[in-house]
């Protein structure tokens, strides 16, 4: 069974990012992956260029190599404070990888910081008035595969093709499935009592993006991109990352 679910996994990881995590013998050669297509991102597309310190500096956290990973994430964050679109979802994104990683470095002070600007980013993902991106998911589709390194990787029928406005009890299905995933990813904080914040962040995305479910302003294009990284997250640490110590628990 859990040889299926791996095999399940590696298919959906190629098809929806275009990387074959069994393609890499380690973690070194993934992040020499990340570093190169770092190397092959114009400067001046900024969604992509953050992206892509992000996906590095999330690999890195699988390394357990975290103080690189906060580097990263902080530039890549900086990157992505430039950004005109897609800003929400990487503001998200980064502060909960810092969150994260910060955890594990025992870095109290700057831990809590993190939370607090997750807290301020699912607000800004989701206001009150539940309004979200105007750009769609096919343009970041086709933002994708601009990116002359990921052209030849990226996929075109990924996930978030389809109608833009999707159907209500599917948008509730994805919110409730994206806070599975963060919560997984949670459980790699070093301490229970960061876990804890973190989930109580989670259940707060969780409840604000059902919301906008029922309103009907949740749009692929917005959240999409995010719980697409994060998916692709936790399946880089079930291939990469190693099991956390015990006296974590």
């Amino acid at each position: 069974m859990k040889r299926l679910i791996a095999m399940v996994l590696t298919v959906f990881n190629v098809l929806i990012y275009g990387t074959d995590f069994n393609s890499f013998s380690s973690i070194d050669e993934l992040i020499a992956y990340e570093k190169l297509a770092i190397l092959n991102t114009s400067q001046t597309d900024l969604e992509l260029l953050a992206e892509a310190y992000l996906d590095l500096g999330e690999t890195y956290f699988i390394a357990r190599d975290y103080t690189s990973s906060v580097s990263h994430l902080l530039y890549g964050r900086e990157i992505a404070e430039q950004c005109v679109e897609g800003k929400s979802h990487l503001m998200l994104r980064s502060a909960f990888a810092l969150a994260l990683a910060y955890s594990n470095l025992d870095m109290e002070e700057e831990f809590l910081f993190a939370a607090g600007l997750m807290k301020q980013a699912i607000d800004h993902l989701f206001p009150s008035d539940c309004s979200c991106s105007k750009k769609s998911g096919l343009d970041y589709v086709k933002q994708l595969v601009q990116s002359p390194f990921l052209k030849k990787n990226a996929q075109q029928s990924v996930a978030i093709e389809g109608p833009e406005h999707i159907p209500m009890l599917e948008c509730v299905e994805r919110a409730h499935g994206t806070a599975k995933t963060c919560r997984a990813l949670a459980k790699l904080a070093k301490k229970p009592g960061a876990t804890f914040i973190l989930d109580t962040l989670i259940d707060g995305l969780e409840r604000k993006a059902v919301q906008c479910c029922y309103s009907g302003g949740m749009w692929k294009g917005c959240l999409q991109p995010l719980v697409d990284k994060w998916n692709r997250w936790n399946m880089e640490y079930n291939m990469f990352g190693i099991p956390p110590d015990p006296a974590w628990d």
